[in-house]
Formats: structure tokens, C-alpha cells, sequence
């Protein structure tokens, strides 16, 4: 403890934090302002508000992720309050600890590695966009920097013949709560955990007293995907998953490199990382015993996970997508600052240095431009405003004289934002929209706002099309007859295009 603190008064680490804070401030604009969930948001807020046996069985179980997230969050909002700030701030709580954690951990190779990590990942475009976001994404970062940094640290010791300390412990049960987060981390768990067994059945002499331990484990994490996935008869994953599509290899590779490297957004970015790494190639012999163990833990136990999705990839078409990938983020802020360390220590031409750096530091402006855009999409101006609708629909009182039903809507905005405007959630097909009286105020989603024939039923009742401010233009709509038109744009509604 005693060492730590005296680390802290480092100039060179209060640089760090610094450098952290400030990040961590830009990657915050928005979250006090309590702006509109979308829709992914809304199903986590919504399963939040549920009573704990509807969240298990009437949210989580029917749907394709594990429970831990939304246990979570309805913990935590039961004691803060429920409302888009207090969600969000969770995943702020979470995506923060994973900088503070990472960013001491990277210390221990050196002050570049620690620099680099505080850098990359605290610019990463994917860490920006999800490190508030209330989902469970900012819960995998930190569960995932955990699991990898002890296992790294096991890794240490097992090949130093020293005995398990408590890195063996972190291991085990960061990788079980991982495994509960998300189906996608679920598969890092197995390729962390694999690897760690690889390692010891090569050296079996010495791993014989954890083999039942790790035995154990696989099955603890095996344990609620075998009974969510293959036992419990109402998921219907297909459905859910039909969003997705994607070609088997290529397609997985290309959401791998959305995640990680959507700073290398140009081809001289795309060159400057291939010299980098062409470089380190020829470099790493040089870098210290440490550096290369390190990177030789990290490196074989992403390639086994890739390997894992990619094949999932090849039977579902419809597993990976770029976001998902935030869990290997960790092991790509590792490898860059350990690659950065190794160079930073092995050469000594201080104008070879001189140019590394340079080429450091345009990716790293690179990276931080695509994450500065991300904070302003999405999160100042929402995707979809739905949260203005039930202001506009609330103040104006118009659902009091009038019907108000939600068409193409899910549940769960029924339930977050709609539920005190008595606004009614009707699920028909797109031929009896007739079936709403005219003179009834609707709100649609952005798919049946599309639909000609919806479009034409309102617009033979006279109907106005009055929308939000929003990213996601047209992504909510309200459809209302003339006489509320007045009362619904004092409150920040104006007239969509599919009034035209």
C-alpha cells in the first residue's frame, strides 16, 4: 500500500492521472443532462423497473444475455433512483475503475507502458461511445481487464515456480461474473481459462494441484449458458439475433477491427500501425523477459478467443458485431503499451525514438478525433428522443382528451416513458392500422414511420407528422390530428419530412 501511495506523488503518475481525468471529463459530456435512452438503453432501464421475479423471467431469461448487468442496475438504481442519469452513471463507475485498474497495472512494466494504456484506451473510439452507455458493455471492460491482468499475473508466477497468490483468485471469479455478463465475453472466459490450462498441462509436474480448481471452474461458467441457452425453452435466439448479419470470417474480422482500430480511419494511419508492427517484429528479442511474457499471454489468448468467434461466426452468421469486442480492448491496450515499453527500452537512438513517438502519438490524435465525434453523436443529441415525446405528450395533457396509443414500439418504451401518458401499446400488423379510431394521437418507431400504408391511413385523416430533436432522424415520430398540433410543438416537437 505504502508503495502505491508513494507511486502517486510521482510527477511523472500524477501526470497520468491527469491526463486520465481530463479524458474521463470529455468522455462524461452528457451524462448529467439525463438525454433520451435508446433503444437497447430502454430495455435495460425497463427490465430494471421490473419486479425481480419479471426481470428474471419476463426480461433476462427470454432474452440472449446473462443476468449479472441487470442485477446490477436494479440494486443500484433501487438505492440512487431510477432515471437516465443514475444508469448511466453505473457504466461511468465501471468503465472508469477499468482506466484506474489497467493504468496501475501497466506501471509495473514501466512509465511508457503506463503512459500508452492511460492514452490508448482512455481515447479508444469503443470506450467513449459504451463507457456510459446503460448497458452491460462498461461491465465487461472491467471484468474483462480483470481476468486478463491476474491471469497475466499468474502466468508470472507459474513460470517463476512460485505458488498461486491471490491473481489465481481474481482469475476464477472475475472470469465466472464475466461469463454472466455477456455471451460474447462468455466465449473470452473459455479462451482465457483454455489458455490457462494449455499452459499447465504442458507443465503438468507443477499444475496438478490447480487442475481440479480449474475443471471447476469450466463448469461453474458452463453452468447458466447450458440452462439459458439449451434448457430454457422460451429463448427464442434466432429471432433476437436475426438483426445481425455476418460474413463468416471476413465479417468477423471486420467488426475486430471496427472496435480496435476505427481510429485507422485512412490508409496512412492503416500504414503507420503496419510499420509499428512490422517493427516490433524485428524488435522483440530486445525487449525484457517480462515484456515478452507478458505479450506472449495476451497475444495467444486473444488469438485462441478470435479463433472461438470466428467459428461461432461460421454456424450462426450472426454472433460478433464490433461493439461486442469492447472485452478484447484490454488485451489490444496491453499489447500497444508493452509493444510501446519494449521499444522505448531496447532502443537507443534517440532520433529512432524521436520518430516512434511521432508515429505513437498521430494515432493516438487519430483515435481520439473518431472518439470525440462519438461523444457528440448519441449522446448530446439522442438517437431517439422518445423521452421529448413523453414530455411533449405529458406537459400538453392531450392524452387526456384524446387516445394516445404507441405502434412498433416495444414494450419496453411503454414501460420507461409512456407508461404515466396512459399511452397504449398496440402490436398489429401494418393492415389494420385502421383498427386506431381516427382522431387517436399515435407514436411510431422508426420502421412502421416508413411503411407507405401507414403513411397513407394518417395522412387521409389529416393528420400532422410531428418528430423530436434526434440523431436518428424519423427514428420516432408522432402522428397527430390538427387540433393538438398546437398544444404538442410548444413542448420541442416540429414537423417531420413524412409530413410532406
Amino acid at each position: 500500500m505504502l508503495t502505491w501511495l508513494g507511486s502517486v506523488r510521482s510527477p511523472f503518475v500524477l501526470t497520468g492521472i491527469v491526463i486520465a481525468v481530463f479524458l474521463q471529463l470529455l468522455n462524461a459530456r452528457g451524462l448529467f443532462s439525463g438525454y433520451s435512452y435508446w433503444n437497447d438503453e430502454a430495455f435495460s432501464a425497463a427490465t430494471s423497473l421490473a419486479s425481480w421475479k419479471t426481470l428474471f423471467f419476463g426480461w433476462v431469461l427470454p432474452d440472449t444475455a446473462p443476468p449479472l448487468y441487470p442485477v446490477f442496475l436494479k440494486i443500484w438504481q433501487s438505492l440512487v433512483g431510477y432515471n437516465e442519469i443514475t444508469a448511466r452513471f453505473l457504466s461511468f463507475i465501471f468503465s472508469t475503475s477499468s482506466l484506474i485498474l489497467i493504468s496501475s497495472f501497466s506501471l509495473k512494466s514501466g512509465r511508457a507502458s503506463y503512459i500508452l494504456t492511460v492514452l490508448f484506451m482512455g481515447t479508444s473510439p469503443i470506450f467513449s461511445r459504451y463507457g456510459q452507455e446503460a448497458r452491460n458493455y462498461s461491465l465487461v471492460l472491467l471484468l474483462s481487464v480483470l481476468s486478463l491482468t491476474s491471469l497475466v499475473d499468474w502466468y508470472g508466477r507459474f513460470r517463476a515456480n512460485l505458488k498461486s497468490d491471490r491473481s489465481e483468485y481474481i482469475f476464477r471469479v472475475s472470469i465466472i461474473l464475466l461469463s454472466l455478463t455477456h455471451y460474447f465475453a462468455f466465449l473470452y472466459c473459455i479462451a482465457l481459462l483454455g489458455f490457462k490450462m494449455l499452459c499447465g498441462l504442458l507443465s503438468l509436474s507443477k499444475y496438478k494441484g490447480e487442475l481440479l480448481r480449474d475443471v471447476a471452474n469450466t463448469i461453474l461458467i458452463i453452468a447458466f449458458p447450458l440452462y439459458h441457452l439449451v434448457f430454457f425453452r422460451q429463448i427464442k435466439s434466432t429471432t433476437l439475433l436475426a438483426w445481425n448479419h455476418v460474413q463468416p470470417f471476413w465479417g468477423t474480422l471486420k467488426n475486430l477491427n471496427e472496435s480496435l482500430l476505427s481510429s485507422a480511419n485512412n490508409n496512412i494511419a492503416i500504414s503507420i500501425i503496419i510499420i509499428l508492427l512490422v517493427f516490433s517484429a524485428f524488435a522483440i528479442y530486445r525487449f525484457s523477459s517480462p515484456i515478452q511474457i507478458r505479450l506472449a499471454v495476451i497475444i495467444a489468448s486473444s488469438l485462441i478467443f478470435v479463433s472461438l468467434v470466428t467459428f461461432v461466426d461460421l454456424i450462426t452468421k450472426s454472433f460478433s458485431t464490433d461493439r461486442n469486442f469492447i472485452v478484447i480492448l484490454p488485451a489490444a491496450t496491453l499489447t500497444v503499451s508493452y509493444i510501446g515499453q519494449g521499444i522505448a527500452s531496447s532502443i537507443k537512438s534517440l532520433a529512432l525514438k524521436l520518430v516512434i513517438l511521432f508515429l505513437f502519438v498521430f494515432l493516438i490524435i487519430q483515435q481520439f478525433n473518431v472518439s470525440a465525434n462519438n461523444m457528440l453523436y448519441g449522446k448530446l443529441v439522442p438517437y431517439e428522443n422518445y423521452k421529448q415525446v413523453a414530455i411533449a405528450l405529458g406537459k400538453s395533457e392531450v392524452c387526456k382528451s384524446v387516445n394516445c396509443y404507441s405502434y412498433g414500439v416495444g414494450k419496453w418504451w411503454n414501460d420507461v416513458y409512456f407508461r404515466r401518458q396512459s399511452v397504449k401499446l398496440i402490436d398489429i400488423s401494418d393492415i389494420n392500422i385502421s383498427l386506431v379510431s381516427p382522431g387517436s394521437i399515435v407514436v411510431l418507431s422508426a420502421s412502421y414511420s416508413e411503411s407507405s400504408l401507414v403513411l397513407n391511413v394518417m395522412k387521409e385523416w389529416g393528420y400532422s407528422c410531428l418528430q423530436p430533436i434526434q440523431a436518428w432522424d424519423q427514428s420516432v415520430v408522432v402522428f397527430a390530428p390538427s387540433h393538438v398540433v398546437p398544444s404538442l410543438i410548444k413542448y420541442n416537437l416540429s414537423a417531420s419530412p413524412l409530413s410532406r
